[in-house]
């Protein structure tokens, strides 16, 4: 991608990024977060289709007519799998295959695509890939949406793919074993790293209102119950560090104490990138759109 704008709508906001990319820079041009109030999104599902045209009309008025779009949903089937050398046609119907035995019953007519994640050094001449598989009407409900507001969507990309050439962007992650964490309002979404590898994802939801030290000793169980996963006799790496994102300064500092009480892990932000360049007097975290510039970063 050389210039455009991504979109990835949250249960909590929309996030919207247009930028210019050069070379291995992205140069951010505009970057501005939309508020949803709450039923209008459930885990990437849109629940109330005209809330969100609305909360979605400041596109158009800034005359955006053309979005590439970031999901992100439980009902995104997804594997890492790998493959020897085949054919486009040949390797959808390996994710298919594949996909199947972990698909529900109750879906249908599945649209199925895949990432490559580069070469497997524990297989010759053979590649691992994410496989993806999500019901078309999922796919279908953002595109209406979309067209009746008069924006084409470009294209659609996972969440987790996103995330995992944001890690390849960010500093300090090669060699590592770490988890990154989306603070999404109750939802909770871990993705872990072995070795700086994709491995899984992990989704939960807190029960406890959001800022409440219960919300945060929640938080700090679920990281010490992916730590000790890690550290289990499959995955005998232990976590180094884990990263979070969707939280502000402000709630970081007591969030992060209770995770360092639960799990004795340093829990950081996102580290900025020298790769990512913004207008002066621009503010921009990584924090707030990590999936929008892991898209910007995609090969």
């Amino acid at each position: 991608m050389k210039k455009g704008t991504v979109i990835y709508i949250s249960n909590m906001n929309i996030q919207v990024v247009t930028a210019d990319v050069k070379r291995d820079v992205i140069n951010i041009e505009d970057a501005f977060r939309l508020p949803l109030h709450e039923g209008v999104m459930l885990n990437g599902v849109i629940i109330d289709d005209h809330a969100l045209k609305d909360a979605l009309k400041p596109l158009s008025e800034k005359g955006i007519h053309e979005v590439h779009l970031v999901v992100d949903s439980p009902k995104i089937l997804a594997k890492v799998a790998s493959v020897p050398k085949l054919k486009e046609k040949e390797i959808l119907q390996f994710v298919k295959d594949e996909l199947s035995v972990v698909e529900n019953n109750t879906m249908e007519n599945v649209v199925y695509d895949f990432a490559y994640l580069g070469e497997d050094p524990s297989a010759k001449k053979a590649s691992r890939i994410l496989c993806v598989g999500v019901e078309r009407k999922f796919i279908d409900s953002y595109l209406d949406v979309f067209k009746e507001l008069g924006i084409t969507i470009k294209s659609i990309d996972y969440a987790v793919n996103t995330l995992i050439s944001l890690v390849h962007e960010l500093p300090g992650f090669l060699n590592k074993t770490y988890v990154i964490t989306q603070v999404d309002g109750q939802n909770i979404n871990s993705v872990l790293f072995i070795n700086n590898e994709y491995a899984l994802t992990s989704r939960s939801r807190a029960f406890a209102n959001q800022g409440t030290s219960e919300y945060e000793n929640e938080i700090g169980g679920l990281v010490s119950q992916l730590k000790q996963f890690a550290s289990s006799a499959t995955h005998e790496t232990p976590i180094s560090d884990i990263y979070f994102f969707g939280v502000s300064e402000q709630e970081s500092e007591s969030l992060f104490e209770s995770v360092y009480q639960a799990s004795n892990l340093i829990a950081k932000r996102l580290p900025s990138s020298r790769a990512i360049s913004v207008k002066q007097n621009m503010e921009f975290d990584v924090n707030d759109y990590a999936y929008c510039i892991g898209y910007l970063r995609r090969k």
